[in-house]
């Protein structure tokens, strides 16, 4: 069959097409790992994010509002990557511990103050 194609074709004809046949599957080859590896990167910085996340939480619930209200600062640095239903959810967590680290800040002034007095 190879020695119809080249009697057919020529030889450098037949060449040409067997180096498109390589070049076209060799493009649809690298277009599938490029997608796969955009996607896993994807992935990871939402892994890195959720930690954040959950750092942050652990924080606000033993009380250290400054430092929960900077993990949730170091997740929304990753906000392009969140779904808008975690986007909602860290809002909501920040607007907790901006309410409370205020508190938090307002009361020791005002014991400070007191214990000078």
């Amino acid at each position: 069959m190879a020695r119809f194609l080249v009697e057919t074709f020529g030889g450098k004809s037949l060449l040409v097409i067997l180096a498109s046949i390589l070049l076209l599957a060799a493009g649809l080859l690298g277009t599938a790992p490029a997608q796969t590896s955009k996607d896993d990167r994807t992935k990871a910085v939402r892994e890195v994010a959720q930690y954040f996340i959950q750092t942050g939480i652990k924080q606000y619930e033993r009380g250290y509002y400054i430092q929960a209200e900077k993990s949730f600062f170091r997740a929304l640095d990753y906000e392009k990557y969140l779904t808008a239903a975690t986007l909602k959810n860290l809002n909501e967590l920040m607007e907790g511990t901006q309410c409370c680290g205020r508190k938090r800040t307002h009361l020791g002034a005002y014991s400070k103050g007191r214990r000078t007095n």
